[in-house]
């Protein structure tokens, strides 16, 4: 068992490396972005430019946390920079770059999202792949095991029982079923019955 001891100081160059790199990223989407047609000036700052937020899948993200917090951000993934200015009309021109991606895990950044106000984004529709058919659920779904035949929907391997993703025709499944080995039992018993005697 290792066991590691860190200084005040060792943290702060922790929290200084990440927010480089947060501003690192910033100045890489401002310089790629290509300004709009007939608009010189459409990614130019306002002068009266007070903060710039980074955002993940509509988190905000801090300079403050540690690169582990940060585990889930990828490229490709879902980022948007906002300019937050003292004008709404200077707020309203901001500029918003998104790039998809839809393998971009939200798992990871589960700890930001209780603590951020921002509105749920709506998760982008993946092309040709199935996803499970259970609404909390964003797995893909399982080949021919993964569809159920009495409901029509696609399951991952953790819905695709009837049970697991509560089917709408379970109660009727399950009182066939029982009929069916009730009437196999009654004739398992009459012919063990008969060859006693």
């Amino acid at each position: 068992m290792k066991l590691v001891i860190c200084s005040q100081s060792t943290a702060s160059i922790v929290e200084a490396d990440a927010h480089d790199r947060i501003a690192t990223i910033v100045d890489r989407f401002l310089s790629s972005v290509k300004p709009r047609a007939g608009s010189e000036n459409a990614l130019a700052a306002p002068q009266n430019e007070t903060t710039k937020t980074l955002r993940f899948n509509d988190i905000v993200l801090d300079p403050s946390r540690s690169l582990q917090d940060y585990d889930g951000l990828r490229d490709g993934a879902v980022l948007q920079l906002e300019l937050s200015t003292a004008t709404a009309t200077a707020a309203a021109s901001a500029p918003s770059i998104v790039t998809n991606d839809s393998s971009a895990s939200l798992s990871s950044m589960s700890t930001f999202a209780s603590s951020s106000s921002a509105a749920p984004a709506s998760r982008p529709k993946a092309g040709g792949k199935k996803r499970c058919s259970l609404a909390t659920c964003n797995r893909l779904a399982q080949r021919m095991v993964g569809d159920c035949m009495y409901c029509k929907g696609h399951f991952c391997s953790a819905h695709r029982l009837l049970e697991d993703h509560r089917c709408a025709s379970l109660a009727e499944l399950r009182a066939s079923e029982h009929e069916r080995n009730r009437q196999k039992l009654e004739k398992e018993h009459c012919d063990a019955l008969v060859s006693k005697v």
